[in-house]
């Protein structure tokens, strides 16, 4: 070793015409190490959600003593989805990351198996190895289970045991502001129960199959889907089911102004086309979960209350 330096050495004071001595010590020096900036004890723990209705509910849990990012930008279909570089930067640094898991975000499942279970909430159950822990529990098969307010109220009391543990704290504010949270709650369930009872007779035809706990919640009728839960079509004999009905009040899209499949339903039946919004993307996030609630109520009334 010693002789591969000397030449070497030698080899540079011939190609640059400095002295040997000098050539030495900027050699043998050793090269600044890179010192990481310590992290800063106020920064605030970044919690990342996938979809608005969980955005909702962290955002009212945390106040101001969390960054809650939202995972998928808006009109990104939870369902099928690819993501991008910079959304699985974003899953690396949650703290922690609260989904619903695959039955909804099933390409998310792959991502999330490799993570911290302790930095992943998952609402419902899943075959995720170790990529989650379940908080909250799940009643219904269909996965847009943060439309049964019952559950929601569950889940969120699981999450702020969870929030409060990753961050002790913030323990304090996490309960303060779940007990006003469950207030809420509990007065907008009443309130539905009583705005959605007269309108239980009337059917309506979904674009996609995405309401069912809000629906069997509330009493509603439902005369079938164009697509089921995970957004695929049902195909020809489905539809052909839904033409021959005649009691239809509306068909209910997700967003303006429907697939075509559905326009073309809705004018075969001379029934309108509304828009009830299960994601709630339209909903501030100063209106909260609650905001949410009460939109899907608004949407039901508007599709249903012209047939009672």
């Amino acid at each position: 070793m010693k002789q591969y330096f000397k030449k070497a050495l030698i080899a540079a004071r011939a190609r640059f015409q400095l002295p040997l001595a000098l050539l030495a010590g900027l050699w043998l020096v050793p090269a600044p190490s890179v010192v990481s900036a310590p992290a800063d004890p106020s920064a605030k723990p970044l919690v990342v959600t996938t979809i608005r209705p969980l955005t909702l509910i962290v955002r009212e849990l945390t106040g101001e003593e969390a960054d809650v990012v939202e995972l998928l930008a808006a009109g990104q279909d939870p369902h099928h989805l690819s993501l991008s570089p910079s959304q699985r930067r974003l899953l690396g640094r949650a703290d922690p990351l609260v989904w619903i898991g695959p039955g909804l975000e099933a390409f998310l499942a792959k991502p999330v198996a490799s993570l911290d279970r302790r930095a992943v909430v998952t609402w419902l159950p899943g075959d995720l190895g170790h990529g989650g822990e379940q908080a909250g529990e799940g009643v219904h098969g269909d996965p847009h289970i943060w439309l049964d307010p019952e559950a929601t109220g569950h889940f969120a009391r699981a999450l702020a045991a969870r929030l409060a543990e990753r961050h002790p704290s913030m323990a304090a504010g996490i309960a303060a502001r779940l007990a006003n949270f469950e207030v809420r709650l509990q007065a907008a369930d009443r309130a539905l129960a009583a705005r959605m009872a007269p309108l239980q007779t009337a059917r309506f035809v979904a674009e996609h199959a995405a309401y069912g706990p809000f629906v069997e919640r509330y009493g509603l009728r439902a005369a079938g889907s164009l697509s089921d839960p995970s957004g695929v079509a049902l195909g020809a004999r489905n539809l052909l089911a839904l033409h021959e009905r005649d009691d239809l009040a509306c068909i209910a899209v997700e967003r303006a102004p429907g697939s075509r499949l559905a326009r073309q339903l809705a004018a075969r039946m001379g029934v309108p086309l509304v828009v009830i919004d299960p994601l709630g993307l339209g909903v501030a996030l100063e209106e909260g979960y609650v905001g949410l609630l009460m939109a899907l109520g608004d949407g039901f009334e508007d599709c249903l209350a012209s047939a009672q």
